[in-house]
């Protein structure tokens, strides 16, 4: 956290996260960005609530045609936003907009939830199998009812890559380990 002067949040819409980032990077100047107009009221009113408009800022961005300025961030924080995408190419402009705006040797903490489709008797549970198809992703739809996009592991670790990102620890959380591994 202290190797970390600018943090930028995408997509967060949680009242807690303004909490939990400003808590964890403490030394850090924060920006939240989001296109929907209520997540940006929502995280404004916590700001205030918590006295911390010196150091965290909102703004309203889609960082898929981000409007930030090049190198800006040494951490960006991608909470699931990729899943709210509508398909390949919107993943793909958004991933290259998050290079952009990252630091050279910056680095990123992206969330997304895989397509669950491949879990089972013919792939087993190893995402790494799955297919990556690119025309069909799967959908999820958890208790607030947000219906999210999921590609399979191995769409992401690819376009990840393409889009300049070095994949340096991955996490599953439901499985408690790595993928693959």
């Amino acid at each position: 956290p202290a190797k970390f002067q600018s943090v930028l949040c995408i997509n967060s819409y949680s009242y807690g996260n303004v909490d939990c980032v400003a808590e964890w990077a403490k030394g850090a100047k924060i920006y939240f960005v989001h296109y929907d107009q209520r997540a940006i009221d929502m995280h404004k009113e916590r700001v205030r609530e918590l006295g911390l408009g010196e150091r965290v800022e909102v703004w309203s961005d889609d960082m898929r045609e981000s409007k930030l300025k090049d190198q800006t961030f040494d951490l960006v924080i991608n909470d699931f936003r990729l899943n709210f995408n509508l398909d390949h190419e919107q993943n793909l402009a958004m991933l290259k907009e998050m290079w952009r705006v990252t630091k050279n040797g910056g680095e990123a903490l992206i969330s997304v939830v895989v397509d669950g489709r491949y879990e089972g008797e013919k792939y087993g549970v190893d995402q790494e199998k799955a297919p990556i198809n690119l025309q069909k992703p799967g959908l999820f739809q958890a208790d607030e009812n947000l219906v999210r996009r999921c590609f399979p592991v191995p769409y992401y670790k690819k376009y990840l890559g393409k889009c300049g990102w070095e994949i340096v620890r991955e996490f599953d959380i439901e499985g408690g380990n790595a993928w693959g591994g």
